[in-house]
């Protein structure tokens, strides 16, 4: 917003309103005991960052050339806390994982590069020791890098038919396993830490307990 025109409209405005109280989500209702709880809501910079937008913020933005009060996602998907306790978060539109960190209140956005370079992910998740995993549906591969973010492998294709149809929901299983819904196959498929293909399991029109 231009900050003339917000410093106009904030001097010519009548007395403010008392601020709006935040929504009290959670689940179960009370009496019971809460087991999922609304806390904040991050959609810009400045919510990371854990301020309120003020004429100086305009100012600073005017000057820096940025915008603090602007959407930091586009499409974001599914979300995963790693074991750092920082967010990943797949952005399909900006083609990155947006890897929030609450603690330093800093988004750092991770595209990978070369052939693991992300086209379209849609999930990502992470490993105790550190490593990511990305389902692309870019180019219908699920994608790998290391705790240090340098790419790992890639996995498209498997025996006979096997190739993902439509990669999404992606996750690490106690197994030790990535597990990967195939949305196009209607599927759930497993592969190693390594990216050996290990099984396709509850596949639409085909096993008992199918997805549909």
């Amino acid at each position: 917003m231009n900050p003339l025109i917000f410093a106009l409209s904030l001097f010519a405005a009548p007395a403010a309103a008392a601020p709006k109280a935040p929504p009290q989500l959670e689940f179960p209702t009370p009496p019971e005991p809460a087991r999922i709880k609304w806390v904040r809501t991050i959609k810009t910079a400045d919510d990371l960052k854990g301020r309120k937008r003020s004429l100086l913020s305009g100012l600073a933005d005017s000057f820096l050339g940025s915008d603090s009060a602007s959407a930091l996602f586009d499409r974001p998907y599914g979300v995963w806390v790693d074991a750092k306790g920082r967010v990943l978060m797949a952005d399909g539109a900006q083609g990155v994982v947006h890897i929030l960190d609450l603690e330093s209140r800093k988004d750092r956005r991770f595209a990978g590069d070369g052939e693991g370079a992300l086209k379209s992910p849609v999930a990502a998740a992470a490993d105790p020791a550190g490593n990511l995993y990305v389902s692309d549906a870019g180019d219908n591969s699920v994608k790998a890098f290391g705790h240090d973010l340098k790419f790992r492998w890639k996995l498209e294709r498997w025996e006979g038919d096997g190739s993902f149809g439509r990669p999404a929901a992606l996750a690490w299983s106690p197994k030790g396993e990535v597990l990967v819904v195939d949305a196009a196959r209607r599927s759930i498929v497993a592969a190693s830490p390594d990216g050996r293909f290990l099984r396709e399991f509850l596949r639409g029109g085909k096993d008992d307990g199918a997805l549909g």
